[in-house]
């Protein structure tokens, strides 16, 4: 799973998207793929639109601060 922490009994679980620690949901670590879970939604679920942008997948961490979707670009 990780390399020990050397002063904990914890496993040493590394972001593999963003290189920091992750410590919240560590349970989770392997679920989603060795990842925070923002950044497990940023790389899998939010798609090609801009992260400030809320998407359609529930939960999205940019509803925070954009609650309404990107709106429609015009067509042609």
């Amino acid at each position: 799973m990780g390399r020990m922490r050397q002063n904990a009994a914890m496993p040493d679980l590394t972001c593999r998207r963003c290189g920091r620690p992750v410590e919240r949901f560590a349970d989770q670590f392997d679920l989603f793929e060795q990842m925070h879970w923002v950044c497990f939604h940023y790389e899998f679920e939010h798609g090609d639109i801009d992260p400030d942008w809320v998407c359609a997948a529930g939960g999205c961490p940019s509803a925070v601060h954009s609650p309404t979707p990107r709106p429609e670009k015009p067509r042609d």
